[in-house]
């Protein structure tokens, strides 16, 4: 059984690495939210909730031209909302680039589409990604402040933080001291905000091993831990791939809850991905969900132009369309 915690409510400052004193607030929870507890996720209602989500619309805020598929994907927003829900789906994940988002129109596209997901009951998160940490806090306390009041609207600050983005290189990839002081100043500047919904982060090294958190601890109780996987080479999901992804992340989910909140079927054209790795892997994470340790999967992503897409042209399912509804999205039982 997942175990249970207190709900906590404390304060702690916090020193910013320019030296300026942050108070980061460390609630349990807001009244009639979203609250972590233990390892688990409980909805307004105190029900656990576990994530089964999709990542949509992919390139519309971020990456793309904001043209092409980007476009499309924000057009159709709503009818893939539908769809999504119709198949078990009750989490989307919204890229987004913090310094794309400045001005009223396009403050004012988000909004659309948030209200789009939320009218679908679709819980929101907002990813920031391919940004820079000074870019990165004033966008979050933007996204705070407009939703701090919709418990089901939730913010991931950076999404692969120091493995991607303007700032990105090998030594910040694997840097977790700039990692957990870019996130307490995260975390302070949502809390500050208004916004006490649970904060899903990502960590370095690609958000493959998040391990490293029980030593660079954010002192907030409401965070979940978001791990990344592709196949990279991999023809299938050995015993070798069990047992490290088990170390990488499964097992932190015994005591705290971890999210599976990027699996995709492809991660470049220099990795010969398989499709057999991916149905190997949405079986290890639904049984991992299922014995009740994992938080939850979010497939990567709705529609684009490689492998990673779920849907084809002709708006059918693709083969990992396919694999992620029958290996996940139809196994795993909850509400929402």
């Amino acid at each position: 059984m997942r175990r249970r915690a207190p709900v906590v409510v404390a304060a702690l400052v916090l020193v910013s690495g320019l030296g300026v004193g942050v108070a980061l607030v460390v609630r349990g929870g807001g009244d009639g939210g979203f609250r972590v507890d233990g390892n688990r996720i409980l909805d307004p209602d105190g029900r656990e909730f576990v994530v089964k989500g999709v990542v949509s619309p992919y390139g519309t805020f971020a990456g793309g031209d904001g043209g092409g598929l980007a476009r499309r994907n924000e057009e159709r927003a709503t009818a893939d909302f539908e769809r999504m829900r119709a198949l078990g789906v009750n989490t989307v994940k919204v890229y987004v680039t913090p310094d794309r988002m400045t001005g009223d129109a396009a403050r004012a596209r988000l909004d659309a589409v948030v209200r789009a997901a939320r009218a679908r009951e679709l819980l929101v998160v907002l990813t920031g990604f391919w940004g820079r940490p000074q870019d990165t806090r004033p966008w979050l306390r933007a996204m705070a402040r407009a939703y701090k009041d919709d418990p089901w609207v939730w913010l991931l600050p950076m999404n692969e933080p120091g493995c991607t983005g303007p700032e990105a290189s090998p030594e910040r990839c694997r840097d977790w001291e700039a990692w957990q002081r870019d996130h307490r100043e995260y975390l302070a500047t949502i809390r500050e905000a208004g916004m006490t919904a649970p904060v899903i982060v990502n960590t370095p090294e690609w958000s493959w091993n998040v391990t490293g958190v029980e030593d660079h601890p954010l002192g907030d109780d409401q965070v979940v831990l978001g791990a990344h996987r592709y196949a990279n080479d991999e023809p299938s999901f050995t015993a070798a791939e069990r047992a490290e992804a088990a170390g990488a992340w499964a097992r932190l989910a015994r005591s705290r809850p971890v999210l599976l909140d990027e699996v995709g079927n492809y991660n470049g054209p220099d990795f010969a991905n398989s499709l057999a790795w991916t149905q190997g892997m949405i079986d290890f994470a639904t049984r991992w969900v299922r014995r009740e340790e994992g938080a939850g999967v979010v497939a990567f992503n709705w529609r684009w132009s490689d492998p990673n897409t779920l849907t084809n042209d002709a708006g059918g399912l693709t083969a990992w369309g396919r694999t992620f509804r029958d290996g996940y999205l139809s196994r795993v039982t909850g509400h929402g």
